[in-house]
């Protein structure tokens, strides 16, 4: 196994242990939906915590909250959103960042609560449901009423 395989591998697993001695309850690490990827989702008191570990080493020349783009983001919350509707849950979400920075055979982790927010996605689960803004759902409109 190449060697930032087995940093990434180390590094989820510190976070792992990080977010129990936190209080933190894993429910599930790398969930993948429709090749999308979740590394650890827990459950923080009654808030529903996505977690995404970034592994970098320390000569990196940008910083690990940078690897997690627009793309990654997307991703990330369309998985979550496929979690929640699978599961049938009813819970507050949040989405964290941990950072596991490997640096002259030291480890360091850094935790970003609420790193992001969930962006407004078009093409999730209600994709063929057209809603209005009030959120009720808009009849089909095809069929024309003769006067």
């Amino acid at each position: 196994m190449a060697l930032h395989n087995r940093l990434g591998i180390e590094g989820e697993e510190l976070a792992c242990r990080m977010l129990q001695e936190k209080g933190y309850v894993i429910l599930e690490r790398n969930w993948v939906y429709r090749n999308k990827e979740i590394d650890i989702i827990c459950q923080d008191h009654r808030m529903l915590v996505f977690v995404e570990v970034k592994t970098r080493t320390a000569n990196t020349p940008f910083s690990t909250y940078m690897a997690v783009d627009e793309q990654k983001i997307w991703n990330i919350v369309y998985a979550a959103n496929a979690y929640i509707k699978l599961r049938k849950l009813r819970m507050k979400v949040r989405y964290d960042v941990v950072a596991a920075v490997f640096d002259q055979g030291e480890w360091s982790l850094k935790h970003m609560k609420s790193a992001f927010c969930p962006p407004i996605m078009k093409d999730t689960f209600r994709r063929n449901r057209p809603y209005n803004r009030g959120g009720f759902r808009i009849k089909n409109q095809s069929k024309k009423r003769k006067l």
